[in-house]
């Protein structure tokens, strides 16, 4: 699967979405990382890069063990490319929280 389709399965406001990533882990973008990290307070470590196939448009992401998924969040449901959460979510701060994380790192 590539960025943007991970992009894509990530921006949607009523789910989270665990990308499976590699044989072990799992990846949340953008918004589902913000879920995850802000909304859910788990205690993960975010990256931001840019992207240089998309205008170098920056991505947040970070990753979590298929274990933990499975452990901390038995609601989850398998899927063909990694695990989702279904719910209602509230974004609104998502843009402030998104700028913030990128005024804070540095680029090469």
């Amino acid at each position: 699967m590539d960025i943007q389709q991970k992009l894509k399965l990530s921006q949607q406001t009523n789910q989270i979405s665990f990308i499976k990533d590699s044989g072990l882990f799992c990846g949340l973008y953008n918004q589902s990382a913000y879920i995850v990290t802000e909304l859910l307070h788990y205690d993960l470590k975010l990256r931001a890069k840019a992207i240089k196939k998309m205008n170098h448009q920056v991505v947040i992401s970070c990753g979590i063990p298929i274990t933990s998924v499975t452990k901390r969040f038995p609601n989850a449901i398998e899927t063909e490319w990694g695990f989702q959460i279904l719910g209602e979510f509230d974004l609104s701060y998502y843009s402030q929280w998104y700028a913030n994380i990128i005024s804070n790192c540095i680029f090469k």
